[in-house]
């Protein structure tokens, strides 16, 4: 049984751009997209405004924000079966921007039609409510340091073909507190990540438990717990014998990486839920009784 569900690798989302063609006179050139970064689907509820008794639910595309500033279309490579489709992103469009954030993370998100997605076929999965754990929530379950992790995503542009095959690496948390997210805005892991990495998500590997019997050990749930942000480098200096000033830089890849937790895609997604609820179109999403995170309650750890 693999540890990771096949729905959470399915979720993650390769996105691309689309280079200028060699030659724009020739029709049957192939489309040039390059890998800029990694994303994942992630579905959310709230309680109906005008009927607190239905749940209402929204599907949300989640990234890192470095990697659609800048981007005035990204494709988004989606498939959960044997074609890829990509599906084109504006960062605006006659309302507004189409992607939110939240103050001081690395972190977007955007609305996605789910209707539009269904009627046109798009095979996808997301992240579910109930799926995620915040840091309060993982402090609670006596999450961190040392604790393992799964970094999904598309390093090096390694997204496929024809179809797009995340890439699995593991990990560990090295620093869960709240030092190290106030200072660097995100938790630390113990994982390497590369360009294409950033926006991908980190999911908790399921924690053994005792099984029903009290006797035998069995894993409890995968849960979402942040986005890859980026790696820390590391910085070495060759300096001159004669002068002894230096002379040149060499960065490399530390080995440590930074994550956005889900407390910060929460509140993204809740400023978005505003935003739109704020406008005149009649049709907006109600959001009346939502909160910064999804109606339901996960899950704890066992």
């Amino acid at each position: 049984m693999s540890l990771l569900p096949t729905r959470y690798l399915d979720a993650v989302v390769a996105l691309e751009t689309l280079n200028d063609p060699d030659d724009p006179d020739d029709p049957d050139e192939e489309p040039d997209f390059e890998a800029l970064g990694s994303g994942v689907l992630v579905e959310v509820e709230f309680p109906d405004a005008d009927n607190q008794e239905e749940i209402v639910r929204f599907l949300f595309l989640v990234t890192a924000r470095h990697v659609v500033v800048g981007q005035d279309t990204l494709y988004a490579k989606i498939n959960a079966g044997p074609n890829a489709t990509r599906y084109v992103l504006s960062s605006r469009d006659d309302e507004g921007p189409r992607w939110y954030d939240a103050e001081g993370y690395d972190v977007a998100v955007t609305l996605i039609d789910e209707e539009q997605w269904d009627a046109d076929g798009v095979d996808y999965t997301a992240v579910l409510p109930g799926g995620w754990l915040d840091v309060g929530e993982l402090l609670a379950a006596d999450v961190g340091a040392g604790d393992e992790v799964f970094v999904c995503g598309f390093p090096l542009g390694l997204s496929g073909v024809e179809r797009k095959y995340s890439i699995v690496r593991g990990g560990i948390i090295a620093r869960l507190d709240a030092d190290v997210i106030e200072e660097a805005r995100g938790f630390m892991i113990d994982c390497n990540v590369f360009p294409g990495n950033s926006g991908g998500p980190v999911f908790l590997k399921p924690l053994l438990r005792i099984g029903e019997d009290g006797k035998t050990l069995e894993y409890g749930t995968t849960f979402l717990i942040g986005i890859v942000d980026s790696y820390l480098p590391y910085h070495d200096e060759a300096v001159s014998v004669q002068t002894g000033n230096t002379r040149v830089v060499f960065e490399e890849n530390s080995g440590l990486a930074t994550v956005v937790p889900v407390d910060a895609i929460a509140e993204a997604i809740s400023d978005c839920l505003e935003a739109l609820a704020s406008s005149d179109d009649d049709d907006t999403p109600p959001t009346e009784g939502h909160a910064t995170k999804p109606a339901s309650t996960p899950h704890q750890p066992q």
